[in-house]
């Protein structure tokens, strides 16, 4: 909760004693009702909505003053507990994090956390690690150089780590164009104060060391405690064949994480297919001192797990009596462009370039198709052939 602050005599003397400190020169005006007239806007930009006690980890607190001038290098702040006595005192800083600052009774960092000096933005680094007094809410009164202010309250206290409660179904085998699975996290949050920022799946090897292959984000259905994710064959993509461990991991507000896994799952990679080639039947060679001839050659490939698994579309070619020949610039692309229609459709495609030769007369050349995936799986050859045929009165 944010409001503004009109408490001008508590807030005079908590300028008067900033002022001993930083020298800055500081004003307190009226206007006909008493209220201050603020000669500054003062915007919370980013502050924890609650901070757990005993986690030693620092959470940025940054305020915005508009405008910034004269230029003062912090700003400061008053914290009252829940009684609303006065608690502490502490100052935040525009100095790009780039000098030390007393800690506070230890609840602030030492540097800053400052990123860019001098741009109005004022930063310091809180932690509940040793807030050990009442636990509740606390209230934040930034106050200007002229004396207005603004108050923020956030909730101080005890957080348990959240856990799962449950995750379903159990699933042991992922064949080959399995059918959507659907799962659902249950998760149990002992503090009422805390807040499941995200839930995913790591799929990991059974087998040691345990890299992240793949990382996939459940959605939160009801509230944050109940997590869903539609499992299809396209997360599989690049996941060869075998054993694996889908760990399952949470994340709170707080830092604070928990997981569970489901170990010994089999995964089925399936191979790739390449269908419908556009080769022509026949191509006529060009007479000699004309140009190159450009055909736009395609096939269709596709793989269970979704394009994302496919790595790269060949072919190799022969004539009749020779055993096939492959060639690093054999490949065709699915790119978009001027011989590909459309970029990522599944349709690969390569200019075939004839040029005239008194050498090469009327031949026929086959050509086979393949696809290679992510897993080093090649499908099966799709093989045509075509006619490179002399126009007539060629030389």
């Amino acid at each position: 909760m944010t409001k503004p602050v009109h408490r001008c005599s508590v807030l005079l003397l908590a300028l008067l004693t900033a002022a001993s400190v930083s020298g800055l020169f500081l004003s307190c005006a009226d206007n006909d009702n008493g209220d201050i007239v603020a000669d500054y806007i003062i915007t919370i930009e980013e502050m924890p909505e609650a901070l757990p006690v005993g986690v030693a980890l620092y959470f940025p607190i940054i305020v915005r003053l508009e405008p910034n001038e004269p230029k003062t290098d912090s700003l400061l702040c008053w914290i009252s507990d829940p009684d609303d006595e006065l608690y502490l005192s502490f100052y935040l800083h525009d100095d790009g994090s780039a000098y030390d600052h007393p800690s506070e009774g230890g609840l602030f960092g030492v540097r800053s956390g400052d990123i860019v000096p001098g741009d109005g933005r004022f930063t310091r680094q809180i932690t509940g690690e040793n807030f050990d007094d009442a636990y509740g809410t606390y209230a934040f009164d930034f106050v200007a150089p002229d004396g207005s202010g603004l108050q923020h309250s956030m909730e101080v206290g005890p957080v348990e780590v959240p856990f799962f409660t449950e995750i379903t179904p159990v699933v042991a085998s992922f064949p080959v164009g399995f059918e959507p699975v659907e799962y659902e996290a249950h998760i149990q949050k002992p503090t009422a104060i805390d807040r499941i920022d995200s839930v995913n799946l790591d799929i990991e090897p059974s087998d040691l060391p345990h890299p992240v292959l793949r990382r996939i984000s459940f959605s939160a259905s009801t509230g944050d405690t109940l997590w869903t994710l539609t499992l299809i064959p396209a997360h599989f993509w690049g996941i060869a064949s075998g054993l694996y461990e889908f760990h399952f991991v949470l994340w709170d507000r707080f830092g604070l994480s928990a997981d569970t896994s489901h170990r010994f799952i089999t995964i089925m990679n399936g191979i790739p297919i390449v269908s419908n080639s556009t080769l022509p039947d026949t191509i006529w060679r060009p007479r000699q001192g004309e140009s190159n001839d450009t055909t736009a050659v395609t096939v269709q490939a596709d793989d269970p797990e979704s394009l994302l698994d496919i790595a790269e579309v060949r072919f190799e070619t022969r004539k009749v009596w020779q055993d096939w020949q492959s060639h690093p610039d054999f490949y065709l692309l699915d790119l978009g462009g001027e011989w590909d229609e459309i970029a990522g459709d599944g349709i690969y495609a390569v200019p075939l370039v004839t040029s005239p030769s008194d050498s090469l007369h009327n031949n026929l050349f086959y050509f086979r198709f393949y696809a290679t995936d992510r897993t080093t799986q090649r499908s099966d050859y799709l093989v045509d052939s075509v006619w490179v045929v002399e126009r007539p009165g060629a030389l």
